[in-house]
């Protein structure tokens, strides 16, 4: 297995900060279920989804100390990844009242 593990911004809209830092259940399951949306195959390769999903500011900054913008998102070449799913250690984290950090190891088997 290779890890590399991911943390990635989310806007969510307007909500007070109350309401972030007391995250629903609900939507850490939304949460994530669109990040491991980003590493299914089948919506990976949807270009149309993907636009809506990642934000036209996006930036990921991964383990290694690289990061992706939108741009180079979008245009990998789709590909079977192999990511073990559900993620290990997914954890969301507020950090003001409408950005959420997302937080969790990947494995590539």
């Amino acid at each position: 297995m290779h890890g590399n593990g991911t943390k990635q911004e989310i806007y969510l809209g307007e909500r007070s900060a109350v309401e972030m830092t007391a995250l629903k259940t609900g939507d850490i399951e939304m949460l994530q279920r669109l990040e491991e949306d980003l590493w299914r195959e089948d919506t990976r390769s949807d270009i149309v989804y993907m636009k809506q999903l990642i934000a036209e500011d996006f930036i990921e900054f991964v383990r290694s100390g690289r990061t992706y913008d939108r741009e180079s998102i979008l245009t990998v070449q789709s590909q079977p990844i192999g990511a073990v799913i559900p993620f290990p250690d997914f954890k969301v984290r507020a950090l003001s009242d409408s950005v959420v950090q997302v937080t969790y190891d990947s494995y590539i088997i």
